[in-house]
């Protein structure tokens, strides 16, 4: 048999509707004899009685005016209890996404630090072929120097051999 939390009420609402101290509820829980000890149970959030210990625990005295407001005051109280059940979800459920959101954070900080690795790199790389290409081109214009240097000789004496 599944147990209902909604037909419970907390021991702040049950001292509400059937106004009474909360010092005296904790009392009569304490005493196991005590009949309301049949009505309460306990939830993973703290002890919570169910709303038939209005009735019959603190409704046998009571005429049927007040029994009726005792009853206006429980149906006043549930859905507030449902309104704070959904807030609590809601709750959950943003912090499980707040969760979910910092594990993808962590895992695109990673990619990212991936790529910033990878960019490092072959700004290295490209530098470095830069300088291999300057290189080169000295060479080059050094050898161009040397032919022209040796071709202005070349022409000198060739100058001279045709005469």
């Amino acid at each position: 048999m599944m147990i209902d939390e909604r037909e419970y009420l907390s021991i702040k609402e049950f001292i509400k509707v059937v106004d009474r101290t909360e010092q005296s509820i904790y009392k009569r829980l304490k005493n196991k004899d005590d009949e309301l000890n049949n009505f309460s149970k306990k939830f993973s959030h703290g002890i919570k009685l169910h709303k038939n210990a209005v009735r019959e625990v603190y409704a046998r005295d009571l005429t049927d005016e007040q029994i009726f407001g005792l009853i206006d005051r429980v149906e006043k109280v549930e859905p507030k209890v449902d309104e704070i059940k959904q807030l609590d979800y809601t709750r959950e459920q943003e912090e499980e996404e707040r969760e979910n959101d910092k594990k993808v954070i962590e895992i695109l900080e990673r990619e990212i630090e991936k790529k910033d690795k990878i960019i490092e790199d072959l700004t290295k790389s490209l530098n470095y072929q830069q300088q291999l290409s300057l290189a080169d081109k000295q060479t080059i214009l050094q050898l161009q120097e040397r032919n022209e240097q040796k071709e202005s000789k070349w022409n000198i004496f060739n100058i001279f051999k045709r005469k």
